[in-house]
């Protein structure tokens, strides 16, 4: 295994291993069987209820493409379902993540108690399987991270850190019921990353590889490994946005902007994600809570002005494959309030282009060189907040373009999360709420946390300008 750029970064000892202690009742026979083992000691072939299998067309159908959004190979829709029929914790991680996902839409819009998946009733699924399913799989992820690294082979580090993933989908999905998100599986991942010293996915030299063999046939346990760490890395930048914690992957402190090649539009929407994250660490920091922005010492500075500089390259010469098919601002005579933007891969420019802006918000923000008081600090403010609301309006109208993408409209409110306070109209502040009670209704996201703050944020904001007629606008 290649060691890191970034090994001094990385403590000898990982993290330990927290994940949430089993919930529910005990896991029942009828549908998902007997297979516990340990994952190096799965059976040669799984036989599955036709409830799993509805669960695993479900995952394939609704929630694979969520995953696979920078991915040529999509490991998560082919690979990661041919692995689940001889792997048990790719199996109970597909199976929890689709019931969860599966009966919070349907006891949304049906009024039927009998949940169905293709015209084919699933009288047994509740909204307790998914429980069912994750304790199952919780005990195979356990088995795995007490194995030592010496003992485990690639395949077996790809599933784990797949399944990992997968839950902490299900555990994001999960909020809206429990109202806590613990990061449980953001620790899984780090555990595993660490414990297995896979940590050099996270430089540009890796990102940029095809992992395929001399004879051009895809490296599957590389690809898988590749493909769920950098899920896990935009899983990650979403949780350090929304929580304001510092930033705990290991990603390489090496990273050199200037010398990039040409490139597709994947390889170039996972640069754009790491140099998000490199922006995400420099902003809150590896491990403290302390901004490293305020300090003014010249490394500071220097770091700030190489990610400035990238995101200024990007907007003078982005890369040809990321010219719009079409592009119309917004028409807000006709009440549209967010720019219509269409890409012909839109699920992977998306992200590319939602990154390149949430790194925007975050280096405006954050810029060592700004005025915080004095002659010149509420021009900078203004121009700030001026900057929050176009990235967010922009967020907005790429996932828009895209409404079949769960990542796109996510990445949208985790920007909107940031910016949407510096929504003053009331046609904007009803867009913007409109947005987020599609991406909860149409893809079972949790969205009441970020509501909830910019009904306050936005009643303040009223409050200090009485004379403006304001009610709050619906959720």
């Amino acid at each position: 295994m290649p060691t890191s750029e970034n090994d001094d970064e990385v403590t000898a000892n990982p993290p330990p291993l927290a994940i949430p202690s089993v919930r529910g009742s005990p896991l029942g026979t009828t549908h998902v069987g007997t297979h516990v083992a340990a994952i190096n000691a799965s059976p040669p072939s799984l036989s599955n209820g036709l409830q799993e299998a509805c669960l695993i067309r479900y995952y394939v159908i609704h929630l694979a493409n969520a995953f696979d959004t920078t991915d040529r190979d999509a490991h998560f829709h082919i690979t990661v379902p041919q692995r689940a029929m001889h792997s048990p914790v790719l199996l109970y991680a597909i199976c929890t993540a689709s019931a969860r996902h599966l009966t919070s839409l349907w006891y949304r819009r049906e009024q039927s108690a009998i949940i169905s998946f293709d015209d084919i009733p699933l009288p047994d699924l509740n909204a307790d399987s998914a429980i069912h399913y994750h304790n199952v799989c919780l005990s195979l992820l356990k088995d795995f991270t007490n194995t030592p690294a010496s003992e485990a082979n690639a395949e077996e580090r790809a599933e784990a850190l797949a399944a990992a993933v997968i839950l902490r989908f299900y555990e994001q999905l999960d909020t809206s019921l429990t109202g806590l998100d613990v990061e449980a599986y953001q620790n899984v991942v780090h555990t595993v990353i660490c414990t297995h010293h896979i940590e050099s996915v996270f430089s540009l030299p890796n990102i940029d590889k095809q992992h395929r063999d001399s004879e051009g046939r895809l490296i599957l346990a590389d690809g898988l490994r590749s493909s769920a760490c950098l899920i896990a890395l935009r899983q990650e930048i979403w949780s350090v946005l929304l929580y304001q914690r510092p930033f705990r992957l290991p990603v390489s402190s090496h990273l050199d902007y200037t010398q990039l090649s040409d490139a597709d539009d994947f390889i170039w929407t996972n640069r754009m994600i790491l140099w998000c994250a490199d922006v995400l660490r420099f902003c809150f920091g590896p491990d403290t809570v302390t901004s490293q922005v305020y300090s003014t010492n010249t490394l500071a500075f220097e770091r700030w002005d190489a990610m400035k500089a990238f995101e200024e390259a990007w907007d003078s010469s982005p890369p040809p494959c990321f010219n719009p098919l079409y592009y119309a601002p917004p028409n807000r005579a006709r009440g549209a309030i967010f720019p219509t933007i269409w890409h012909y891969n839109s699920a992977c420019q998306v992200q590319c282009l939602q990154h390149l802006e949430l790194g925007r918000m975050l280096l405006a923000v954050y810029n060592p060189r700004r005025q915080r008081v004095g002659l010149g600090s509420i021009a900078s403010d203004k121009a700030i907040e001026e900057q929050l609301r176009q990235s967010s309006l922009l967020l907005c109208g790429l996932a828009l373009a895209n409404t079949n993408s769960i990542s796109g409209m996510t990445t949208a409110a985790i920007g909107i999360s940031i910016g949407g306070e510096y929504f003053y109209g009331l046609d904007e502040q009803d867009a913007i709420a409109k947005f987020l009670a599609t991406l909860e209704a149409e893809h079972a996201w949790p969205t009441q946390t970020i509501v909830l703050a910019l009904k306050h944020a936005w009643s303040l904001q009223r409050s200090s300008s009485p004379k403006i007629p304001y009610t709050v606008p619906p959720m």
